[in-house]
């Protein structure tokens, strides 16, 4: 099933009703009530179908506001996959290494260092670090 025929799936439908009334039927940014809204995810996990995130990772945008979170994800994903090419450069223990990568807690704050400060050389150290450790 493809992505935009889960968005189409009774779960989906379900649980997107459950965000909006949620959040009053308003866009968690600028708050707007007469804008077109969509449910937003805020982080993708290839493992979950639409309806199975939690619902505190999913909140009611307007579909401006929606344009510019997207982006924000997007440029995330580019940097992860960045993360992800360079990855043999790291260590021999990639096993390892994915399961660091894996953690949720642990991705934003590489990636912030990574894409946002700069920081590419200490991330990299500290993955391989990690990597290393029994």
């Amino acid at each position: 099933m493809s992505y935009a025929e889960k968005l189409k799936d009774p779960r989906w439908q379900k649980k997107r009703l459950k965000i909006l009334e949620r959040d009053n039927w308003t866009c968690q940014i600028c708050h707007s009530t007469r804008k077109m809204l969509t449910v937003h995810h805020t982080y993708y996990d290839i493992r979950l179908d639409p309806w199975d995130y939690p619902d505190y990772s999913l909140k009611t945008l307007c579909e401006s506001c929606h344009d510019i979170e997207q982006k924000k994800v997007d440029s995330w994903l580019a940097s992860t996959n960045k993360l992800l090419y360079d990855l043999p450069m790291l260590s021999n223990n990639y096993t390892r290494i994915y399961k660091i990568l894996s953690e949720p807690t642990l991705i934003p704050d590489l990636i912030s260092l990574y894409r946002d400060e700069g920081k590419w050389e200490e991330t990299l150290h500290y993955l391989r670090e990690k990597a290393n450790e029994e």
